[in-house]
């Protein structure tokens, strides 16, 4: 039997609805915060995603990519949801709960995303960078793996100002790294028509546009692709400076002075602490939404279980007080006919004894 639609008339629905109301308004807030979070992310921290590449994992770039789509989603999915909560309509609910479940895996797969990033940062990522420069860096540039290491690798350390994996100037781990291990100098020193092999690459010099000498930008942008002295970067002219340097110094260790044409730290160490506080913020903004996403669920659910559940009470209502006026009527049409049955019975009865009277005779 069909029931007519009625708005939530307990207590507990209507609290609902205000309640799940304000949960999306603030969720629309917060995502919006997320989306602006995401952008910067994309747009101003894209070296970091770079060591995806490295380890060949992805993490934080695809983190940062899922908090974008899932913020958008969410703003689309919290403006449907404010004009289904007034609807009150079973069927769009059920559409509001089923995209609040695609919202929360979305956002788990972000938070993921972030801690698996922090935990790469400290267990893989020193060990995968230290085996790109030393073994797949700089040679057999025709196979398209060594071409993208190299390739990201000097991204990497331009856009850190940063040369080697780890550590200060006297550090086996940034500068000497290229010098003590790479398979790329040691094939430099065997090439018979090189006079001298560089110790560093191009990429971990310093370039005009790093200089901080320059007092303007367009003079830091006309000379953005020129290094400032490359020779003695490289280590094949000295550095008019007393005491040992790098990167010609034999033992980072006996390095006592600052070579100012050359990035003397390890990439790692330039670039963690930002690195950690991203991908934390990536985890964190996740988390965020999951929390958000799992209230909206249950708030979801009471909901339409409010609504079903005062619909049925208003269909059993309906079908009790239907049966009590056919039982008012079948209990009416019996009457009626039992005292017809009695009205002849009397009207009969005269005859009867009549009959009986003239057959005893």
């Amino acid at each position: 039997m069909p029931v007519k639609k009625v708005p939530l008339q307990s207590t507990f629905g209507v609290s609902l609805k205000y309640g799940l109301f304000v949960h999306y308004s603030l969720f629309l807030v917060i995502v919006c915060i997320f989306l602006g979070f995401g952008s910067w992310l994309l747009l101003w921290t894209d070296g970091y995603a770079q060591f995806g590449t490295i380890t060949k994992t992805y993490y934080y770039a695809s983190g940062r990519i899922l908090l974008i789509l899932a913020s958008l989603l969410s703003i689309i999915a919290f403006s449907f949801g404010c004009c289904v909560i007034n609807s009150e309509l079973s069927p769009f609910i059920l559409i509001q709960i089923s995209v609040i479940f695609v919202l929360l895996g979305m956002f788990l797969g972000t938070t993921v995303c972030g801690f698996q990033t922090i935990t790469e940062l400290r267990r893989t990522l020193p060990h995968r960078l230290a085996v790109a420069i030393t073994k797949y860096y700089g040679i057999n540039l025709d196979r398209p793996r060594n071409r993208e290491l190299t390739n990201t690798i000097d991204f990497i350390q331009v856009y850190f100002e940063c040369c080697g994996v780890a550590g200060k100037r006297d550090s086996n781990g940034s500068w000497y790294l290229y010098r003590q291990k790479s398979s790329w100098y040691y094939l430099l020193q065997k090439d018979a028509s090189r006079e001298s092999a560089p110790y560093v690459p191009d990429s971990c010099c310093v370039f005009r546009s790093q200089d901080k000498s320059f007092t303007s930008y367009e003079e830091s942008r006309a000379n953005y692709d020129t290094i400032v002295d490359r020779a003695a970067c490289v280590g094949e002219n000295s550095v008019s400076v007393s005491g040992t340097t790098a990167p010609s110094a034999s033992d980072p260790a006996q390095v006592d002075n600052s070579n100012k044409y050359i990035h003397e730290d390890g990439c790692l160490t330039v670039a963690y602490v930002n690195y950690k506080y991203y991908a934390l913020l990536v985890a964190g903004l996740g988390l965020v939404g999951v929390v958000f996403c799992i209230i909206g669920l249950m708030l979801n659910c009471l909901l339409l279980w409010c609504i079903e559940y005062e619909q049925y009470v208003r269909m059993i209502g309906k079908e009790k007080d239907a049966m009590q006026i056919q039982s008012s009527k079948d209990f009416h049409a019996i009457s009626m006919k039992t005292e017809s049955e009695i009205s002849d019975s009397v009207r009969t009865l005269p005859d009867q004894l009549k009959y009986t009277e003239q057959t005893r005779l």
